[in-house]
């Protein structure tokens, strides 16, 4: 290990029925297990980086009914206390859109992206990316 990285990650949620899900990965290993939204919550975890590899967080958003209101909200993400906001324009989340709803929109003759980059509120089941390298501060300098 070179370096230590210390991340808060806020979620917020509005649903009507049932909550979502979340779960949170550090390249496909589960940091923060499956668990049920109800309210804000920050979940806080240290990441063990080694220098010159690539990473990426990811934020699997589970759990829609495809019928009722049911939002997350990516509130705020920081890395040692610094926000981490102007990022969030360059990460990418991945909908798995309703099947219905996707279905009527093509008849509609609209097309869906596969990736949505910069939302922050996701109203889709899917899953958020933030792909970075290590060292992780001169990573930071470079897209910021």
């Amino acid at each position: 290990m070179d370096e230590q990285v210390n991340f808060k990650i806020t979620l917020g949620t509005k649903f009507s029925k049932q909550p979502a899900e979340i779960e949170i990965l550090f390249n496909n290993n589960i940091i923060v297990k499956k668990q049920q939204l109800i309210k804000t919550k920050v979940f806080e975890f240290t990441l063990d980086l080694v220098k010159n590899k690539k990473y990426n967080l990811t934020i699997n958003r589970s759990n829609h009914d495809e019928k009722n209101e049911q939002i997350v909200e990516l509130k705020k993400i920081t890395a040692d206390d610094i926000d981490l906001n102007k990022l969030l324009d360059h990460t990418c989340f991945y909908p798995k859109y309703p099947t219905k709803w996707f279905n009527e929109q093509i008849k509609l003759g609209k097309t869906l992206d596969n990736k949505q980059q910069g939302w922050r509120i996701w109203g889709f089941n899917g899953r958020w990316e933030m792909p970075f390298d290590s060292p992780f501060y001169d990573w930071l300098l470079k897209v910021i």
